[in-house]
């Protein structure tokens, strides 16, 4: 008996219908959720109104004490002066003042990457990502910590071996991508990358027969080479369940 493959819901919310349905059950009217970002309010307090909102509720009215005149700020100045805080308010204005600090938003500053390159880094960040390295050289120790069976992720020099003879041959890879509709059969796939790869499930590069060659985003497969024996148990019962037969 053919087992039905599960789609995505066409409604946009990122969730599995069930087998053979294009919507999960009360979906089909749904909107695509969009991102609502949230603003600072606008009276000037620090802190963030709701979704859609640009006050905090009760602050519409609200002016903060650095848009007072120097008289009223002064008036507010002497009524407070002598007052005792007990302990507990303390704590309070304290929590308070570091939530204020922590949302406050640094302004975004794109500068190039530091390394040479001439390409911009992110905002308020001094290296493109996996840059920061570049051009650094390392003493002796350091590289002998990092490379070779002192790695964390050493597997004995397999980096190194050639691929199989069918590696080579464009038309054979090309035949695997397609029988898998050109899409990433990892059913966990977070929808980051939309390049396609194909992955050795059992880690052997001069094992290319069909049955161990997945198509993959190339998200999937860098995940894969973290806890190798969880995706190539994973990996080997998608290809269990495939009733397809690859040419």
């Amino acid at each position: 008996m053919r087992r039905a493959e599960r789609n995505w819901c066409e409604c946009g919310c990122r969730w599995l219908a069930k087998p053979g349905n294009r919507f999960i059950c009360g979906h089909r009217a749904a909107k695509p959720k969009r991102l609502i970002r949230r603003k600072a309010c606008k009276c000037g307090c620090g802190l963030y109104a709701n979704p859609g909102r640009t006050f905090i509720k009760g602050h519409e009215k609200k002016k903060h004490i650095w848009d007072m005149p120097q008289q009223a700020r002064e008036k507010i100045s002497k009524a407070n002066t002598g007052r005792v805080h007990v302990e507990e308010s303390r704590s309070r204005m304290s929590i308070v003042q570091s939530k204020i600090q922590s949302l406050k938003k640094k302004p975004k500053i794109i500068k190039e990457c530091e390394c040479g390159c001439e390409e911009l880094a992110s905002p308020n960040m001094r290296f493109v990502s996996g840059h920061n390295s570049r051009g650094q050289e390392m003493s002796a120790e350091t590289i002998i910590k990092v490379s070779g069976p002192n790695h964390h992720n050493w597997k004995g020099g397999v980096a190194t071996e050639s691929y199989c003879c069918s590696w080579r041959d464009q038309g054979y890879k090309e035949s695997i991508r397609k029988s898998d509709g050109y899409k990433c059969q990892n059913p966990l796939c977070r929808r980051t990358s939309s390049r396609i790869v194909l992955h050795h499930i059992n880690y052997n590069k001069k094992d290319c027969r069909p049955t161990n060659l997945i198509t993959l985003c190339n998200s999937c497969n860098a995940r894969a080479n973290h806890n190798r024996e969880f995706w190539q148990e994973h990996y080997e019962s998608i290809m269990k369940n495939k009733t397809k037969v690859r040419l």
